[in-house]
């Protein structure tokens, strides 16, 4: 570990080298590394079994071999029209406009105005049935609506050719054709607008939907109308969940219809989710009867797979090549609006709002529809984490031809043999198993690990290259890590080989998972948030399955994101037993997971900053800060008399903390480490 902050420095001084602004910015994202923040029992290095030499790489997913999905079929001509006017009958025409203007004033409201309405093409002229409507943009030529073009091509900034000429060999197609002609639901339902009222939480982040709504349609994702820009059109409802801050999270449902609705030939009216297929409930479904689910089940690399992979880079780097090893970590901007959606696929995502004040004068309301994947689309997370499967294997065909030709000019002996027995590994799987690298994208969170920093710096050219010539939109750099230690999926990978649950990661979970415990009750949003943030942490305490048996049942029964789950008593059981896992568990060492039993759990340490204001203070306490958490103690008439000796009963005392609102005493502050 004395060895880190050398090569922070070396990787600083490498980017510098490059003389470019953009690697300038990598200089900056590298974090002094915090000896401090390993706990004590993990803070020497681990003997390696020599096994690591011959063990291959994790291959978590294999691309599904599949064929690039054909265009929707063009719509019959149904004639030109000037308006929705001349396409619905009244008086369903006039219920649609009452309709929305009591749906819009729900926003601000928060109380329910409307329910779900169904226009079937019943309610359409008879000259004007069996097409999609495009109310959009009028004709050139007389200034009329026509029937929307299901094979207009897609507008875009990636460059589509690129990627299909770096895909061409790919053996999923479909992923490498979505991403060229835009993204389908492939959910069949009948030619029918389901318009679906917002949730009732939508007024408790209103305002934050319409920051959002502005800059997705600044950033061309959103397309704006006043009038319903689609004729038949789903509506998406808006929504939030609470935060543990107290502050509300927007959220879309497109589960909706929730209620039993029926067209009128008795089919039931399904939710554009449950129509395409990429639940977890409809995947079950389709292979329970046997039939092919319409989509591949989705596979996301875990913390396991980093631990196992590092351990294997690890062992060469300290073994044989005797440099250190490094990450580098980024993220997308907008991972999901980067996809295009096909033409044919615009008029089954559509949200209403109230026209926001910085908008044309045109009307109370305003449409707005998304020209691209938005959350809350099941299909969304299934497209994107198969995209970054993609990305991955190109990232991976470029920086394996240039290593190839360095693990030819190599002559140290040991690195021969090293190079030699990595090919046999090569051999017996079918991979590429000589490789001193992993690459690891979850949706859009990449995490590139390198041995030495020469190699790490070429991982990093190699990843400025493909987003660039992809056209990739990445996060702001504060969003990077660099260096020899870093946080990915909410996990610490730092010398001298460990995976690290932080005490503020860790205390933002068990935050959670005590309040649902108490209650019983809990928002599904925040119990999927949560479960995810557990199924992390079970990689680092090599926890089995069975451990999640129970925790996944919510997941099952179609909540809606703001719906409140009602916790069973198995799963409260379960999500007890968590708890006590979370609180004693600090972290492991990398090794591949199958070759470990349950590791006795590493002690964790929480540091505590405390300060005192008495008699000076308008409200005499004792406060501080607790790993991202203020705390206050109001100090009685007696209290306000005890002595304020910041070393009494101090553990261990560290660096001055932030100082906190809440103290005005020129008291100097305590840290105090407690050991659980």
């Amino acid at each position: 570990m004395r060895e880190a902050g050398q090569t922070n420095a070396d990787l600083a001084a490498a980017c510098h080298a490059e003389g470019d602004e953009w690697f300038d910015g990598w200089a900056d994202a590298i974090a002094p590394f915090d000896a401090l923040a390993v706990p004590e029992a993990l803070r020497h290095r681990q003997a390696f079994d020599a096994r690591l030499a011959s063990a291959p790489f994790t291959r978590r997913y294999t691309p599904p071999t599949t064929r690039r999905l054909p265009p929707a079929p063009l719509q019959p001509d149904r004639g030109r029209v000037a308006s929705l006017a001349e396409i619905v009958m009244e008086p369903k025409l006039s219920e649609i406009y009452i309709w929305c203007a009591a749906a819009a004033a729900q926003i601000d409201s928060g109380v329910r105005a409307c329910k779900t309405l169904v226009v079937e093409q019943q309610h359409v002229f008879p000259a004007r049935r069996g097409v999609v409507w495009d109310l959009r943009t009028k004709g050139n030529d007389d200034g009329l609506y026509g029937p929307a073009d299901f094979q207009a091509p897609i507008t875009t900034h990636l460059d589509t050719a690129w990627w299909a000429r770096m895909l061409a060999f790919y053996a999923d197609q479909e992923i490498v054709g979505t991403v060229i002609d835009g993204a389908q639901f492939r959910a069949e339902v009948p030619l029918a607008a389901v318009l679906n009222p917002h949730l009732l939480s939508v007024a408790a982040a209103a305002d934050k939907i319409d920051n959002e709504h502005t800059r997705f349609a600044d950033c061309g994702y959103y397309g704006v109308s006043p009038d319903l820009p689609f004729f038949p059109r789903w509506l998406t409802a808006q929504g939030s969940v609470p935060k543990s801050d107290g502050h509300a999270r927007p959220v879309q449902d497109v589960s909706m219809p929730r209620e039993d609705l029926f067209y009128v030939n008795g089919e039931p009216v399904v939710s554009i989710n449950v129509a395409s297929g990429a639940g977890r409930r409809e995947r079950d479904a389709a292979i329970a009867a046997g039939a092919e689910p319409k989509w591949p089940h989705e596979v996301k690399p875990t913390t396991a797979d980093s631990m196992h992979d590092d351990a294997i880079l690890l062992h060469a780097a300290l073994y044989v090549w005797h440099a250190p090893v490094c990450a580098m970590m980024d993220d997308e901007r907008d991972s999901f609006m980067q996809h295009s959606l096909a033409a044919s696929e615009l008029h089954k995502a559509c949200v209403l709002w109230r026209r926001r004040l910085d908008a044309p004068d045109a009307g109370d309301l305003e449409f707005l529809g998304p020209q691209c994947l938005t959350y809350g689309f099941a299909t969304a997370s299934n497209i994107k984490q198969r995209v970054a499967w993609a990305l991955t294997a190109i990232v991976e065909e470029i920086f394996d031809a240039e290593e190839a030709v360095l693990f030819a000019l190599e002559t140290d002996p040991a690195r021969r043999a090293y190079i030699a027995e990595r090919a046999e590994v090569s051999l017996r799987t079918g991979r590429n198993e000589l490789r001193l690298y992993a690459a690891r994208i979850y949706t859009d969170d990449c995490r590139f690990a390198a041995v030495g920093v020469d190699r790490q710096l070429g991982l990093l050219r190699v990843w400025r290259r493909v987003t660039l010539e992809f056209g990739l939109r990445m996060a702001a750099p504060e969003k990077r890590g660099f260096g020899v230690s870093g946080i990915w999926l909410g996990v610490m990978h730092a010398p001298p080989g460990v995976a690290i649950v932080t005490p503020a990661k860790r205390l933002a979970t068990l935050y959670r998972p005590r309040a649902a415990i108490g209650s019983r009750r809990v928002i599904f949003a925040e119990w999927q948030s949560l479960v995810g943030s557990v199924l992390d942490i079970s990689y680092i305490v090599h926890e089995t399955g069975e451990a999640m048996y129970g925790l996944f049942w919510p997941h099952r029964r179609g909540h809606a994101p703001a719906d409140e789950v009602h916790l069973e008593d198995f799963t409260v059981d379960k999500l007890q037993r968590w708890v006590g896992i979370i609180e004693t568990c600090a972290g492991a060492p990398w090794s591949p997971r199958h070759w470990v039993g349950t590791p006795a759990h590493t002690p964790v340490e929480f540091s505590l900053y405390s300060d005192a204001a008495k008699a000076d203070a308008p409200v005499p306490s004792i406060a501080g800060w607790f790993h991202g958490f203020w705390w206050s103690l109001s100090l009685t008439e007696l209290g306000q008399r005890l002595p304020s000796d910041p070393g009494t009963r101090v553990h261990r005392c560290r660096s001055q903390p932030p100082k906190s609102p809440m103290s005005t005493s020129d008291v100097p502050a305590a840290r105090c480490t407690l050991i659980r």
